[in-house]
Order: structure tokens, then sequence, then C-alpha cells
């Protein structure tokens, strides 16, 4: 268990391939709070120390409330340590799975307006995330949706850094055609990998579900047509498949532009299920 000046640490609540993320309770304020921490065994390597000085860096330009909010960053010899808002709630896969299964539209379209938003706001500020998938969306008790680790984020004008063309990037069901191809990503990548996290929301289980096999799925996203939600599950409306259909497009040119061009076609939806 990690000790940091100012906080109790309460106990781990997750694990990443370069940290572990606490939930801890400021001593004084007695506000809680979770705490990243770079692995002890990562420390003392020049290069993880930098991306994950770059992770702080990144996350404090983001202000929006879908967005975790960093709070503070703290490094030492032994450790380093981003101290970000504490949500409490569930991640959107495990809210899928335990609670809606395939979400009723009105409250899908809710939450997705709400994750374009937030993903919107970081492409207008120069990021692309990189790795959009149901996972790193927290829904808190309220009903507001939470995008958290832009670990991976990428100013979009970035030519040199930690991570190049040629290497890749993301988690394979969610990863675009140019990600596994590992070519230059933009937002157009982060559209289609909201492309497939919508499909995950209306169908409750990923286009790819039970495959195990990377090379296999990678495989798939490059060269076969992109699953027809009403296939896996028929309750799926002609209006939100189109939506779908049009986000998971291989070419970027025919997919949205835009998080807001997304937002636009979604809207509609949005609008007359609120209505009924």
């Amino acid at each position: 268990m990690i000790k940091l000046e100012g906080y109790k640490i309460l106990k781990k609540i997750g694990s990443g391939g370069m940290g572990d993320v606490y939930l801890a309770e400021h001593e004084k304020l007695k506000k809680k709070v979770a705490i990243k921490s770079l692995h002890k065994n990562l420390v003392s390597d020049i290069d993880f120390r930098k991306r994950f000085e770059k992770e702080a860096q990144t996350h404090a330009t983001l202000d929006h409330s879908n967005i975790v909010k960093l709070l503070d960053y703290r490094e030492r010899k032994d450790g380093l340590f981003l101290i970000m808002e504490y949500v409490d709630g569930k991640q959107l896969d495990e809210h899928i799975k335990k609670v809606t299964g395939p979400m009723p539209e009105k409250e899908l379209t809710t939450l997705f307006a709400q994750i374009l938003d937030a993903i919107g706001y970081a492409h207008k500020k120069g990021l692309v995330h990189r790795d959009i998938k149901p996972s790193n969306i927290m829904i808190d008790k309220e009903g507001r949706i939470k995008v958290l680790d832009f670990g991976i984020a990428k100013m979009q004008e970035e030519e040199k850094g930690l991570t190049k063309t040629g290497v890749q990037i993301g988690t394979a069901i969610y990863m675009s055609p140019e990600q596994v191809n590992a070519d230059k990503l933009d937002k157009l990548s982060d559209i289609y990998s909201l492309g497939v996290t919508l499909f995950y929301m209306a169908v409750g289980k990923s286009p790819y579900d039970g495959e195990t096999n990377t090379f296999s799925i990678q495989t798939k996203i490059v060269s076969d047509p992109f699953p027809k939600a009403s296939s896996l599950y028929p309750g799926v409306e002609k209006r939100l498949e189109k939506i779908i259909k049009k986000a998971t497009q291989k070419k970027k040119k025919d997919r949205y532009q835009s998080c807001k061009d997304f937002n636009n076609d979604l809207y509609p939806i949005l609008i007359s299920n609120r209505k009924n």
C-alpha cells in the first residue's frame, strides 16, 4: 500500500499497465479522492516517469463537467502520483452488464450525448483520447458521465513524443482500422471508437463478443464489414443503427467528421425520447 503525505489511503480500486489506483481521503478536508500511482518497478525508468508527467500535464489542460478532474500531481524519487476527482459510481460496461443489458434508447441517448460533449471538448483542445471504451467511462450516482484515462491521449499536432507512428495504441475491440495499422491517429479515430462504444450500449455486448484472439479481431476490423447491431439485438432501431454504421466506417472520410456532427444525428432521437 502506498503512503502519501496529507492523505489516508483507504483501499486499492484499480490496476493498469502503468500504475495502481487507490481510494483515499484528504486528512484535513475529509474529501475522498482517487490516487493513481506509477508502479514501483517503473519509478526508476526515465521514459515511464516522463510519460506519467506528460499524463499529468495533458490532464491538467482539461476542465469539463464530464471529464474526471486532475486535482494535484506529486513527484518523489520513490514515486509519482496523480490525485484525481473520485467518482462514486459504476463503469459503463459494469452498468450494462449488471443493471440494464442493452440500454433503453432514452437512457442511451442521454448518456451518450454527455460522452460526445466530453470528447468533443477534448478535440477542441487539440487532444485525441485514443482509448475510448466503456471501461474508461463512469456513471456517477446522479447519472452523470465522467470520462477517464487520458493517459495515452495525444496532442494532434504533436509530431515527436513518447509514442510514434508504427506503434499500436488502444484496446483491440475498440480500435479504428488506422489504429490496427499503427498509422497516425487523429480525432476521427476517436469517432470510430465512439461508434463501437455506442454499439456496445445499444446491444449490451461488443461487436466481436466471445472473440479472444487479438489478431483475429484486428483482421476483422480492417477487412470485414462492421457487424450490424440489429443482427445481435433486434431491439436496435433503424435510426440508431444508421448512426452506428456511419461512425464506424473504415474510411475516415466516410465517418462523422466531428463529435458535433455525430451529435447532430443523435439529437433528434434524444429529443423524441424525452417527449415520449
